[in-house]
């Protein structure tokens, strides 16, 4: 399945998506003005651009031990620095090495 996110989020603060997601769609929480965490599971291997367009965001949480490499451009817009990327504790270097996860300068183990 593709997510895709309605207007009707603009007071979410906290997005656990289902495992039965693989794919994130473009643009899919821009209107979730509020979202501060997000909970992306290992299904998910494709991240549209700026699914994640929100300055707010201060915490992902992504359980994919690879991290996914099919991420379009801005898929996570410019919150590198001010949000924090958590990922499985063996998978960090995974991260930090990969095309558009290494620009989050904040990469914790969990």
């Amino acid at each position: 399945y593709t997510l895709f996110v309605t207007s009707c989020c603009k007071n979410l603060t906290n997005v656990t998506i289902p495992n039965s997601v693989k794919s994130i769609g473009e643009a899919a929480f821009l209107s979730c003005e509020s979202l501060t965490n997000i909970t992306i599971p290992s299904s998910v291997t494709s991240i549209g651009t700026n699914a994640f367009g929100i300055e707010k965001l201060v915490e992902i949480h992504c359980k994919a031990t690879t991290p996914p490499t099919q991420l379009e451009f801005g898929a996570f817009f410019d919150i590198f620095s001010s949000c924090k990327l958590y990922v499985p504790t063996n998978s960090v270097d995974a991260y930090k090495a990969a095309e558009h996860w290494k620009k989050f300068t904040n990469i914790i183990g969990e």
